[in-house]
C-alpha cells in the first residue's frame, strides 16, 4: 500500500488535539511531512510534538513539499498559487 504524505494547513487546534495524533494512530499508510500554523513558531511546536520534518508559516512553502495531499484546519482563507 502506498504511504500517503500529508501536509497539514491550521496545524494547531482541532488538527493537533485529533487529526494528527489520531491519523497517526488509525492508519499505517499515513506519513505527515509539513505542519502550517500562522506563526512559524507554532508550526514547529506542532512538528516537534509529532515528529513531522518541515513546519512552516504559509501555504506557498507547504505546497513545495512533497506532499499527496493537504488537510486544511483553518478558519483563515485566501487563494494559494502552486
Amino acid at each position: 500500500m502506498k504511504t500517503i504524505r500529508w501536509g497539514v494547513i491550521g496545524a494547531g487546534g482541532i488538527a493537533a488535539r485529533r487529526t494528527i495524533p489520531e491519523s497517526m494512530a488509525m492508519r499505517r499508510d499515513v506519513e505527515f511531512v509539513s505542519a502550517m500554523c500562522r506563526t512559524r513558531a507554532s508550526a514547529k511546536k506542532v512538528a516537534e510534538r509529532f515528529g513531522i520534518p518541515h513546519y512552516c508559516d504559509s501555504e506557498k512553502e507547504l505546497l513545495s513539499q512533497d506532499i499527496d495531499a493537504v488537510y486544511v484546519a483553518s478558519r483563515r482563507t485566501r487563494t494559494v498559487s502552486r
